[in-house]
């Protein structure tokens, strides 16, 4: 790909992309349409999904594949709990006045704006329920300590038995999946961007090597997101491209994630969980691949003298942002290569897992098509054999030592996480080891496919 300044996209108006020419979108229509009960939908968009791995060489056993996503996960209240704290939907807990319960409000009256905003956006065209989630907690556990107790609709207390649970729980995490969606679509935008602009002034260095190792598909991924996903209906509804209270929004998100990003606290500010419980077990082995992160980029940044090419990169950046205002903290090598592994590998990686959701009957909304699930299934097939710590990705000489010790550190982390989950309700194979990886198809931190 030719990434010289003149093939610039100004798609977002403070952070370039590359132009992407000539590319020919894959077909997405490999789901047979459907008019099915839940259960039979399921069964085809599994049967769909396994059948694209098979097309790209991947054989693998159904069961292993969804071990954590059963068809009829809605009946199991602690399953549900499961996805909320091993997930990114923890990001939306809030207290209430009762200590062993926690809130996610989908009635326009959450704490958090974000999620107010953009449930408002996805309701412009998606029927959803204005309904609260209560989950129980139990502090003392340390897997497996949070599970949905009842759903409030309407001041009305919904429970398993209720006719209307299924339909009540369909809605609340279909809408936090969509939500979740464009939080993950946004992260294909943020990587790409650091990719573009170090390739752009940073050529024939050797911290360029360093920074394309979480290089694959970057560009290709981000062109789909601006005209598959933002840019056409057959996601989230609408064209978001064409709605300007969401482009304000998306370049405000931007600009507030690297004015804000700090990687000594970037797990709880992010997930927001110095509000709910910081001490608890959330999204477990994340935050211990983000402290490899930090080393490991504290390592590469002393290593040698990087002076040169920061002053090359802040100049270009002081004089890219010039007319954001709204940035005042422009960053620099050391943070670039922060946000680019913490957000294109450690949090990528969950939110890869948890499009799994569309293939159990807590995810459903009649307007979602054929064509919806083709393009989420296919976004979830790809080589993920090959993460982050594999020193093949590393084309250069002089951070050998370094890329051998993150590769160590990460092996041994993803040992210990793997034995300490191993009897949970929800294994949590995004951080275990690579065979395991491979085998139930959950790519773990680091995985170079952002």
């Amino acid at each position: 790909m030719n990434c010289l300044k003149k093939n610039h996209d100004n798609y977002l108006e403070n952070y370039i992309l590359p132009n992407i020419l000539n590319y020919i979108f894959p077909n997405y229509d490999f789901v047979d349409s459907f008019t099915l009960s839940t259960h039979q939908k399921c069964i085809k968009v599994r049967k769909s999904y396994i059948e694209q791995l098979s097309k790209n060489n991947i054989k693998l056993l159904e069961n292993d594949v969804f071990e954590n996503y059963p068809i009829n996960a809605s009946n199991n209240k602690k399953l549900i709990g499961g996805y909320v704290s091993n997930l990114p939907y923890c990001k939306f807990l809030e207290k209430c006045d009762y200590d062993n319960n926690l809130l996610i409000k989908l009635n326009g009256n959450s704490k958090y704006e974000e999620l107010n905003f953009l449930s408002g956006i996805l309701r412009e065209n998606f029927n959803f329920e204005n309904v609260t989630l209560v989950f129980e907690i139990e502090n003392h556990i340390n897997n497996d300590f949070l599970k949905l107790s009842y759903i409030i609709c309407y001041d009305n207390i919904v429970d398993i038995e209720d006719s209307k649970w299924l339909e009540y729980v369909q809605s609340a995490m279909t809408e936090l999946t969509l939500v979740l969606s464009i939080e993950h679509a946004i992260m294909h935008l943020i990587v790409a961007h650091i990719i573009y602009i170090v390739k752009n002034k940073l050529y024939f260095t050797e911290i360029l090597k360093v920074f394309t190792m979480a290089s694959t598909n970057v560009f290709i991924k981000a062109f789909e997101v601006k005209t598959l996903l933002f840019g056409t209906p057959l996601v989230f509804g609408q064209i978001l491209n064409n709605n300007n209270a969401f482009k304000k929004y998306l370049d405000n998100k931007i600009t507030s994630f690297i004015n804000n990003f700090d990687i000594n606290t970037v797990f709880e500010d992010y997930f927001n969980l110095n509000s709910i419980n910081p001490n608890l077990n959330w999204l477990h082995g994340m935050k211990d691949n983000i402290l490899i992160i930090k080393n490991f980029v504290n390592n590469i940044i002393t290593k040698k003298d990087i002076s040169n090419e920061n002053k090359i990169i802040k100049h270009y950046l002081i004089k890219k942002y010039k007319n954001n205002k709204d940035l005042v903290n422009i960053p620099d090598i050391k943070k670039l290569l922060e946000i680019l592994f913490v957000v294109g590998s450690a949090f990528h990686s969950t939110t890869f897992e948890f499009t799994k959701i569309i293939m159990t009957d807590v995810f459903y909304n009649s307007k979602l098509d054929n064509l919806f699930y083709g393009i989420s299934i296919q976004t979830i097939v790809a080589d993920i054999s090959k993460v982050f710590g594999d020193e093949e990705l590393y084309k250069g000489r002089l951070y050998k030592d370094e890329i051998k010790k993150l590769k160590e550190e990460l092996e041994n982390s993803r040992i210990n996480i793997n034995n300490n989950f191993e009897n949970s309700i929800y294994k949590n194979n995004i951080y275990g080891t690579k065979d395991n990886m491979m085998k139930k198809y959950s790519p773990h931190t680091y995985t170079t496919y952002v």
